[in-house]
């Protein structure tokens, strides 16, 4: 990356993909990387146009050495499509972890809205008027803390998690965490069901089940080899 940036600074701006593609020696693998970030939306806002010209390449010497090989982009078939605001996000959400244009749940959302509608998932925001009851929601992890009990010496975790209109605390005891605890080990998103227990104000979900819906989520693979 800093390689990409003396060259601009000292020789001027990119100024199309096959002008970066002569101008440095990127890898085919890190190319497609870029365009998938997002880093080269400058040149085109049609990633998958520019995913295209990046396929007709098939070594790291052509991409370097021959720029005969890329067409230019009026030429691009009209066949190739422009991708969704869900296909940015998977692009995205594969490359950095996340995507910078939403909530990092919201690629999950999508994947289980008929889910959340059937069983009446709930917003973290209405966690208070479901004081005392049993709820679900959605959570992506923020941080968490695991630690033994005192007695017994069993271990049990507290995790924040937060969706796209507030944090909650989630309290898992051990007999849960036996069961679910080789689960939390990534940012999820986690679907959590349990009692929410008001203490003066201090809202908790108890949890009871505790699914890592990351695991079950396969991000579309945008480039194929």
């Amino acid at each position: 990356m800093r390689t990409l940036v003396a060259e601009r600074e000292n020789n001027g701006l990119y100024t199309s993909i096959h002008d970066l593609l002569s101008r440095s020696n990127l890898t085919l693998k890190e190319a497609k990387s870029l365009v998938a970030a997002g880093a080269c939306d400058g040149f085109s806002n049609n990633r998958f146009q520019l995913g295209w010209m990046l396929r007709q390449a098939r070594t790291q010497h052509q991409v370097v050495e021959s720029g005969d090989l890329f067409l230019p982009y009026e030429t691009v078939p009209d066949m190739i499509g422009t991708p969704n605001e869900t296909e940015v996000m998977c692009m995205e959400q594969e490359q950095m972890g996340m995507s910078p244009r939403v909530h990092p749940l919201a690629l999950f959302q999508v994947k289980w809205a008929q889910q959340r509608e059937r069983e009446r998932w709930i917003k973290a925001r209405d966690l208070v008027s479901s004081a005392g009851q049993n709820a679900r929601l959605l959570g992506w992890r923020v941080t968490w803390r695991r630690t033994s009990v005192h007695k017994t010496g069993e271990w049990m975790k507290f995790m924040t998690l937060e969706d796209e209109t507030a944090t909650f605390e989630v309290v898992i005891f051990p007999k849960v965490y036996q069961k679910y605890g080789q689960f939390l080990t990534d940012c999820g998103p986690y679907l959590v069901e349990g009692r929410v227990d008001n203490d003066r104000g201090g809202i908790t979900v108890v949890a009871e089940r505790i699914e890592n819906l990351g695991s079950e989520t396969t991000v579309q693979e945008i480039f194929p080899s």
